[in-house]
Parts: C-alpha cells; sequence; structure tokens
C-alpha cells in the first residue's frame, strides 16, 4: 500500500481512465459526474493514487490554481476527488499521498493548499479551517458566490500567511 504513483493528467491513457473512474463511481456514489469522467468540475493538473491487484485503490487529485486575495496573487495545490476504495480505508493512505503531493508543491514553490473537507480527516495532515469569506463560482446556478463556507480547509506550506481578508479562488471550488 506504499506504492503512490504520480502521474500528470494530460498523461493519463485510456485504460488508467477507467480504473479512475471505477474508483470514483463507488466513493462518491451521490454525484453522477463520476459514473462517466474522472473529474467533477476542472480537470485537475495532477494525480497520485495507489494500485493493488490491478485497481486502483486510493486516488487524489491537484488543481494549480491562482487565488485573488487584497495581499496579491498567489498560487495554490486544490486538493480534489480525494477517496480510498471502502475495502482498503483505514490503512492511512490519503495521509501518505497528502505527504507526497505537498512536498511536490513546496518543491515547485507552491505557498498554500487548499481543500474543501472535514476537519477531522485533514487537520491531522496540517490543514486547518479557512475562517474568511471565499469567492467563487457555483457552476449549479452559474452565479458568483461570496461565502464563508465551513469545508474550505488550508495548509500554510512556506513562509507567506495566508491572508484573513476575501479569498477569490478565480473559479469553482474543487
Amino acid at each position: 500500500m506504499n506504492n503512490i504513483k504520480y502521474i500528470q493528467d494530460s498523461k493519463v491513457d485510456e485504460t488508467l481512465n477507467k480504473k479512475l473512474i471505477a474508483l470514483l463511481s463507488i466513493c462518491f456514489l451521490k454525484d453522477p459526474v463520476f459514473q462517466y469522467r474522472r473529474y467533477c468540475k476542472e480537470m485537475p493538473q495532477h494525480r497520485w493514487y495507489i494500485e493493488e491487484n490491478n485497481i486502483i485503490v486510493a486516488h487524489l487529485a491537484l488543481h494549480e490554481k491562482k487565488i485573488n486575495t487584497e495581499n496579491g496573487e498567489f498560487p495554490i495545490g486544490g486538493v480534489a476527488e480525494v477517496c480510498v476504495h471502502p475495502d482498503y480505508r483505514g490503512k492511512g493512505s490519503v495521509k501518505k499521498m497528502l505527504v507526497k503531493t505537498h512536498n511536490w508543491l513546496k518543491e515547485n514553490k507552491f505557498p498554500f493548499s487548499m481543500l474543501f473537507g472535514e476537519k477531522e480527516i485533514y487537520s491531522s495532515s496540517g490543514y486547518s479551517p479557512v475562517k474568511n469569506e471565499i469567492k467563487y463560482f457555483d457552476d449549479k446556478t452559474e452565479k458568483w458566490i461570496i461565502e464563508i463556507n465551513r469545508h474550505a480547509m488550508k495548509n500554510v506550506l512556506g513562509s507567506i500567511l495566508w491572508s484573513e481578508d476575501l479569498i477569490n479562488i478565480n473559479g469553482p471550488m474543487f
């Protein structure tokens, strides 16, 4: 379970695409989009995954995004589509993939990682709640929304401080 693989999404072939869709459709039953594609709202640029017995058992996608704040524009890694096959949960797969992802982000000079998830799951990997307002595009209403999102979490990966002002993620939530 320690064999974490990395791939740029642009290099995903049809075989891997089918394996990704298989896992995502099992893990995200309430979201029918995963029955036929490997992303929710926007195609990510990067993926980390664990494969066992020729099936993908854990997955994490990463979007390269830029956020705007009153202090300027900053690159962030938007973590998305994190999931583990029900038969493989409880083995620390997500935490291990996040370590690899955070190392990649630091090597590539990303000062922040951000995700939308549960505090109980991600706080042990360095994430803390985002308490300020976030501006994002809601693809369902096709409108820009500004709100405090209780699922928004950040991980500060460098020396730049997280802004306490409005965060514009310049697109949909990931």
